[in-house]
């Protein structure tokens, strides 16, 4: 049973986190070089992470992580699991840009057509989609003398997002071997602190502790070299 203090958007998430008595929730960015992107996601991860631990309760330990596409220079200590990658693989990334498009998710109409004519020219060999989602991060400097440029780096920006939380989530899907839920773009809602503020959060897992923590360890095994992905414990609790 939740909280009746907290409004959930997804409750059969809660209950796989009850079930499994383990749950981790788990902010995708492209990169926190600067310092108000390192706090914006920080009260992201912690805020998002608290509010979960009140809707369970004490039925559930919750971890807060963050996924960074491409190293960031510090982990940050607040939040529990740390998840650097550094490379695209472009398999998972095209799976992940058709999970999109076949998915509910709250892409209005115009983002979800720009990503499948992407997905159209990736077949036809015109270009890579990685490199066509990164052309989202452009400095504004680059972009500010056109409003047409700006509203389609906007656009692509809001794509990209919704593509790396798959690709985070496909990563998972492939090295969880055990019974395992996911849930996308949960809302929560405190109705007796700050009632008004509604929580976003990118990607939560529910799983048994050991089999998220062999999770891990398989993703950093699978991806070595210029591909490897590292995965960093800053607050100081270990996943076993």
């Amino acid at each position: 049973m939740v909280d009746s203090r907290i409004e959930v958007s997804n409750q059969r998430i809660l209950d796989r986190i009850r079930y499994h008595q383990f749950g981790v929730l788990i902010e995708v960015a492209n990169g926190i070089t600067f310092p108000q992107k390192r706090q914006e996601k920080k009260k992201q991860v912690v805020n998002g992470r608290n509010i979960i631990q009140k809707a369970v309760g004490d039925s559930a330990e919750i971890f807060g992580g963050l996924a960074v596409i491409k190293y960031t220079e510090e982990p940050i200590k607040e939040i529990d699991v740390q998840i650097s990658i550094p490379q695209y693989d472009e398999v998972i990334l095209y799976k992940s840009a058709e999970l999109v498009l076949e998915s509910s998710y709250y892409l209005d109409q115009q983002y979800l057509n720009l990503l499948a004519l992407a997905l159209r020219s990736v077949d036809n060999g015109n270009i890579i989609l990685g490199e066509y989602l990164n052309k989202s991060f452009q400095t504004k400097s680059t972009a500010k003398k056109n409003i047409h440029q700006r509203s389609y780096l906007d656009i692509l920006g809001k794509v990209k997002g919704a593509v790396l939380e798959y690709y985070v989530r496909e990563l998972f899907e492939q090295a969880l071997s055990a019974q395992h839920t996911f849930a996308l773009g949960t809302t929560f809602r405190d109705l007796e602190v700050r009632p008004q503020r509604l929580y976003h959060t990118d990607l939560i897992i529910a799983a048994a502790r050991t089999d998220f923590s062999s999770a891990l360890e398989n993703i950093t095994r699978q991806y070595s070299g210029r591909n490897k992905i590292s995965v960093e414990f800053p607050s100081g609790k270990l996943i076993k």
